[in-house]
């Protein structure tokens, strides 16, 4: 879902709303999780928005009861904040921003912590056949993963929701070499 579309304070349910009214009108199976947004470390970097981790937190506490209010008792799961953990990124500051004001909550904002996973990446040179075999680079993945598991409570699993070893494989080497959606609480 858009976690860009707002009004002046908070995100705007409606669009979210009527996704979810069609799915119920048109007898669409349901979604396994809903995800707000995606990397959103980077809106303000991108110029894209200047919502706080903070403020992206309180939304999520909007999109539970409107999957609620719509989708009832079968509600899909909330899946979030989509944060990117690539090698010198913030995004570990980020989440302990988004969990801050929520940790006491009897009810989790999300009831997945969805990161993202590019191990390989180095400024702008992609990955080459070597890099697979260089063990100080692939253990950047649980190094951030275990970056992610200290700044998120606990109490809540974390996925990877996009992830591979460098975004910008391309050519002989095939495709995207993807893991989307591994779970990868083992920090």
């Amino acid at each position: 879902l858009n976690g860009l579309q707002r009004t002046a304070s908070q995100w705007d349910a409606r669009n979210a709303h009527g996704l979810m009214a069609a799915i119920v009108a048109n007898q669409l199976p349901l979604p396994y999780a809903f995800e707000l947004g995606n990397e959103p470390g980077y809106w303000q970097s991108n110029k894209w928005s200047s919502l706080s981790p903070q403020a992206h937190a309180q939304d999520f506490g909007v999109l539970r009861p409107t999957i609620s209010s719509v989708l009832g008792g079968s509600a899909p799961l909330i899946a979030g904040p989509d944060v990117a953990l690539v090698p010198g990124g913030g995004e570990a500051a980020y989440l302990e921003a988004f969990w801050s004001n929520s940790t006491a909550s009897a009810t989790p904002l999300v009831d997945y912590c969805t990161i993202h996973l590019y191990p390989l990446i180095d400024s702008s040179v992609a990955a080459s056949y070597a890099d697979f075999y260089n063990s100080s680079k692939l253990d950047r993945a649980r190094t951030n993963t275990r970056a992610a598991r200290h700044a998120t409570p606990s109490r809540i699993p974390l996925w990877v929701g996009e992830g591979s070893p460098d975004w910008r494989v391309t050519g002989s080497l095939g495709r995207n070499l993807s893991f989307e959606m591994a779970y990868v609480d083992m920090a």
